[in-house]
């Protein structure tokens, strides 16, 4: 009887808060403005801030406009009274900010009536579309009824919901009731994958866990990480995975570590006689580190099989409760025609799968299921994110546009040149020169510069076509002679260019549709003498990304981090390049565009749009350049930056970033290219290298890379 009276009240309080208390309370803290760039990230049930918001809150850290704050109810943490008070303090902060962050279901954030000038994204805290979750359960145990859940809902005054990929959007819209707004929903990606991509992160994650563990140094890792079982409220980890079998059949070159759902208070105990073999670790530490090291992944219904197959890595199913699952939850797709692996019932057959796993594991079964439900994770989910929530449309008003600034300077003239070095890319260069003529910036304003290093295959007859089709586009030329070097057809090119910046494309990459006119805009407003923009790889190319977490309207050399790219795929003031040129005895890109760095007054960084696609390797594949395999051309490259730090009187301190990225990249490949191939330097080469590293020591102290070079060099001299 109590149970009865204290369940009804609770009804009625909740009918009450969330019917008219809370809803009141916003509307009366909402008479004050909304304050700008304030921005937070909310939580029900967790206490520390959850990995899916991580990323997009230091992204927003790092951007001076924004002020975002990350707030928790910690229900199920604090008595039902002290998370009433909690509700209404959040309610006060959601009427003042201009984006509400969520990561998981919110009755609060969808009892009220939302003012216009605040927008809620719910980012989800899964990816995928595994086990059915809100309006999808209204017919199964584990859900309430469609009247409470259209009484009190939780998925309302959503105005962005992201995921993984687009197939899983129809699951979306019937979990979150958005059938009348499906356009809510963007596979932009989940921004807590984007670490997955990270290689410092997947080091210092091996780091992590062989701290924790120091029993995986030397043998693999078989991961068991299962999803809770009842409601969350009471949640329990499963108990029937067989340890001690387990260890029998793979112990002597395996380990297992065990991570349940965070919402399981009382973790099953490992057996005594396996506290050598399995560890469980799901208190000491994250699912993300966890997933890294994993060469194994045993689950059941958890959706971290979705980040795990990023990774491409055997994975199985122990759904020993497969039937009862199904009739407490249920499915969005047939479980095993779902599962990227085998799926077993038995502790027998499971195991047997995990010591034979060599032989027995389908990649491709991993590969379609990642291309199928993860494609919009691929390292730039929270870029994607931000750019889609804060990016102001390219017309928006107050933004400076360069059209309007530069055709009232010179109202006939040329803005930009984009200067195109092509070597036998004939199946390849359409992409990008279609890429131009799909830009928004007016082409009677922009200048194409096409040279073609005398390929042998049908390069120039398409560039010719493209020529013929647009005269007063494409300003084209072909040289004489091979030149071994994209340098040359550079150097022509900045000779015809004509614009007020010159713009570097290589024949096999293109340009986002707005590409040009965002440029431009940037440059114009910022006054910038060279302009990064923000590269994407395509084909599995790897592309910097350090340099493009937020706009910068003025980096400098020695805080930010632009001597960490030197490929000239940027734009530059034609004043300020127009007297240089690409050196053709060295691999020209360090050289040129350092110079052009310490020319500048103002260097500044794009990074709100998917400016630029790099594809395929065209300094490897597309030019014949002088290469890494030559020690001795790379030294007259390390010599000529020697040159231009005396030259513009620049310290060793305002250097130290570039001394740091040319001598653990290019210093350490010149060195390896030399041991490689027998290459003996001689010793005024070995100074020059020495100097080098020298610099980087002082700015950068490291024992351990001392030691390091010092055998290098012996080897090298």
């Amino acid at each position: 009887m109590i149970g009865f009276i204290k369940r009804v009240a609770k009804r009625f309080v909740k009918d009450v808060t969330l019917g008219l208390v809370f809803p009141l309370a916003y509307r009366y803290f909402s008479r004050k403005p909304v304050v700008r760039g304030r921005v937070l990230f909310f939580e029900t049930k967790e206490t520390a801030m959850p990995d899916s918001f991580e990323l997009l809150f230091k992204r927003l850290e790092d951007d001076p406009g924004k002020s975002p704050r990350y707030l928790t109810l910690n229900q199920n943490h604090v008595s039902y009274i002290q998370y009433l008070k909690n509700s209404v303090r959040a309610l006060h902060d959601i009427s003042r900010v201009e984006v509400v962050f969520l990561s998981d279901a919110s009755d609060l954030v969808s009892c009220i009536q939302l003012r216009p000038e605040t927008r809620v994204v719910q980012l989800w805290h899964a990816c995928g579309a595994f086990k059915k979750w809100g309006m999808s359960t209204v017919e199964l145990k584990f859900g309430g009824s469609k009247k409470d859940l259209l009484k009190h809902p939780f998925y309302k005054n959503l105005s962005l919901v992201t995921v993984s990929s687009p197939e899983v959007a129809w699951a979306y819209e019937d979990a979150m009731v958005l059938q009348d707004t499906p356009e809510t929903i963007k596979p932009l990606g989940v921004s807590r994958t984007d670490v997955f991509f990270d290689q410092e992160f997947l080091a210092n994650a091996k780091n992590k866990v062989k701290e924790a563990v120091p029993a995986i140094e030397g043998k693999r890792v078989v991961l068991y990480a299962p999803t809770f079982r009842g409601r969350v409220a009471k949640a329990e980890g499963p108990d029937k995975l067989d340890t001690c079998a387990l260890k029998d059949a793979i112990g002597d070159d395996a380990v297992l570590l065990i991570k349940h759902h965070p919402f399981v208070k009382q973790l099953p105990p490992i057996p005594a006689e396996c506290a050598d073999f399995a560890f469980d670790v799901t208190r000491d530490l994250p699912i993300d580190q966890l997933l890294c090291v994993a060469d194994v992944c045993i689950s059941d219904y958890s959706s971290l099989v979705f980040e795990y197959s990023l990774f491409g890595r055997p994975m199985a199913f122990f759904a020993y409760d497969l039937d009862d699952y199904c009739d407490w939850r249920g499915f969005y797709y047939p479980y095993e025609e779902l599962t990227p692996g085998p799926v077993f019932r038995d502790n027998e057959s499971l195991i047997d799968w995990v010591k034979h796993v060599d032989k027995r594991f389908d990649k491709s079964e991993v590969d379609a299921f990642r291309s199928k439900f993860m494609s919009a994770c691929d390292g730039y989910a929270t870029e994607r994110i931000y750019n889609a929530v804060f990016v102001p449309p390219l017309n928006s008003p107050g933004k400076t546009k360069a059209l309007d600034v530069l055709s009232e300077e010179n109202r006939n003239g040329v803005d930009v040149s984009i200067v195109i070095p092509a070597y036998n890319v004939e199946t390849r260069i359409a992409k990008g020169l279609d890429s131009i003529l799909s830009q928004t910036y007016p082409r009677e304003r922009m200048q194409v510069v096409v040279t073609d290093d005398c390929s042998s295959d049908g390069t120039w007859g398409v560039i010719r076509d493209y020529a013929t089709r647009y005269p007063d586009l494409f300003d084209i030329d072909k040289l004489e002679a091979p030149s071994r070097s994209p340098s040359r057809p550079r150097n022509r090119g900045i000779e015809r260019a004509k614009g007020r910046y010159i713009f570097f494309l290589d024949a096999d990459d293109w340009l986002g549709p707005e590409a040009v006119e965002r440029m431009l805009d940037h440059a114009t407003e910022w006054d910038s003498d060279v302009l990064l923009v923000k590269l994407i790889g395509e084909n599995g190319r790897k592309t910097p990304r350090s340099m493009f977490t937020h706009d910068q309207p003025m980096a400098d050399l020695r805080h930010s981090k632009v001597c960490w790219t030197f490929a000239p795929l940027k734009l530059f003031r034609r004043e300020l390049i127009a007297d240089m040129k690409f050196p053709d005895d060295m691999p020209e890109d360090i050289p040129f565009v350092l110079e052009a760095y310490l020319r500048s007054k103002v260097i500044s960084v794009a990074a709100d749009y998917d400016y630029y696609h790099v594809s395929f390797d065209s300094e490897r594949d597309h030019a014949s350049v002088t290469s890494w395999e030559d020690p001795h051309s790379n030294i007259r490259v390390f010599q000529r930056i020697l040159d231009l730090q005396k030259e513009y009187g620049k310290t060793d301190e305002e250097l130290s970033v570039a001394w740091k990225r040319i001598v653990q990249r290019d210093v350490e490949q010149s060195l390896d290219a030399s041991i490689d191939n027998g290459i003996k330097l001689s010793s005024g080469e070995l100074l020059t290298l020495s100097t080098f590293i020298e610099k980087r020591l002082r700015t950068n102290p490291d024992e351990i890379l001392f030691k390091y070079f010092a055998s290098k060099m012996g080897q090298a001299g």
